[in-house]
């Protein structure tokens, strides 16, 4: 068993703290999670820049109730100097219902942000919890 310590939740970020794309709209963050509509395709967002966090030691967690079938992905950067880029990225395909997806972030720059996308469909979504956890 490895002990795990949440250096990120969703719970402590306020909408402000997240970085949205051009056509996600009616965001709304609460107890219940994040729910937003995307009028797009292609639907993103970044999470909060986050310092002393060793991500070689670290996990993504989502946990999702989706209506469809759905190809979830991050995209990060190995240096802080480089765009985001299909080369890194990460993903999962999840069916319908509920999900916890689990990304390693063994790849990912210290000081980066990673870009959540949740789905590549317009519609809405419903994210009920994202947290960063290190292995102690």
């Amino acid at each position: 068993t490895v002990k795990r310590n949440t250096v990120y939740s969703l719970n402590s970020s306020t909408i402000e703290m997240i970085e949205f794309s051009p056509g996600v709209e009616n965001i709304e963050l609460s107890e219940q999670g994040l729910q937003f509509d995307s009028t797009t395709d292609d639907p993103y967002f970044l999470l909060p820049s986050l310092q002393d966090v060793d991500y070689d030691k670290a996990s993504l967690h989502i946990t999702m109730q989706n209506d469809l079938h759905l190809n979830t992905k991050i995209y990060f950067k190995q240096n802080s100097s480089e765009d985001y880029s299909e080369e890194n990225t990460d993903g999962r395909e999840i069916n319908a219902g509920l999900n916890q997806i689990i990304f390693n972030l063994d790849r990912v720059a210290d000081d980066s942000r990673i870009r959540v996308d949740p789905g590549h469909i317009s519609g809405r979504y419903n994210i009920l919890n994202i947290e960063i956890k290190s292995r102690l």
